[in-house]
């Protein structure tokens, strides 16, 4: 079991049941149509991901499996879930269980599992200004320790309300050679979602940095310490 569910996507459920369907020893499994099963049967309320939750349905799961013929419980589970105690359409008239299930003598079966409504996730926007020089090499901006990506190289970036042809014109001047919008990128953290906007900016000379700022070659910069959506642009500026 343990050799098992270290195997890279072999998980405690899929573990058990590789095992109790082989007859190889008894493990209990909690996939999501047994998940359905045990809220209902047992009337156990709660978010399915809340760690309290799914420890209680663990313990339902170990104590309903048999010493003997958990190879058919285990299918049997399984297939109940899968086909008459169904999320949407539940047949609780042909159930062997309804005798005996919670949920129905409560007429909440439709209620069980709980499904917890995720608060949505604001979204803030930026621009990221991707400038590259005469000798074809690409301004990076260290940034600050903390925040998001803490001292990693990234590019200058500009607030979404600020006017890029400003900016432009007090950062680069008259060495403008052309500027292009790129397509944009979301990229997701726990409590917001990032839409990343790129600017591609191509000047005649050399690129005056500050004292944050370094110019790269993209075959150094896909060699830094970078986030994941610089990665994703500096990979489309080298195809």
């Amino acid at each position: 079991y343990e050799a098992l569910i270290a195997l890279p996507g072999i998980g405690r459920s899929t573990a058990g049941a590789i095992l109790s369907l082989s007859r190889i020893e008894p493990k209990a499994i909690l996939d999501g149509n047994v998940k359905r099963v045990l809220s209902r049967f047992y009337s156990v309320q709660g978010d399915l991901k809340a760690t309290e939750t799914q420890k209680k349905l663990w313990q339902l799961a170990e104590k309903c499996l048999p010493l003997s013929d958990y190879d058919i419980y285990t299918q049997a589970i399984m297939d109940l879930g899968a086909t008459v105690c169904t999320s949407k359409k539940a047949m609780c008239s042909i159930c062997p269980l309804s005798k005996d299930c919670s949920a129905l003598e409560k007429d909440i079966v439709y209620m069980l599992p709980n499904k917890v409504l995720r608060k949505k996730k604001r979204r803030e926007s930026i621009y990221f200004m991707i400038i590259k020089d005469s000798s074809q090499k690409v301004l990076l901006q260290k940034r600050q320790d903390k925040g998001i990506w803490g001292g990693l190289w990234s590019f200058p970036e500009l607030d979404t309300s600020e006017n890029i042809e400003d900016w432009c014109d007090k950062k680069v001047g008259k060495n403008l050679k052309s500027l292009e919008y790129g397509k944009k990128l979301v990229h997701g953290f726990s409590h917001f979602d990032l839409e990343i906007n790129p600017i591609f900016i191509k000047i005649n000379k050399p690129i005056k940095k500050q004292r944050n700022q370094k110019i790269f070659t993209t075959q150094e910069i896909s060699e830094l310490g970078v986030p994941k959506p610089v990665k994703s642009i500096i990979k489309g500026l080298e195809g």
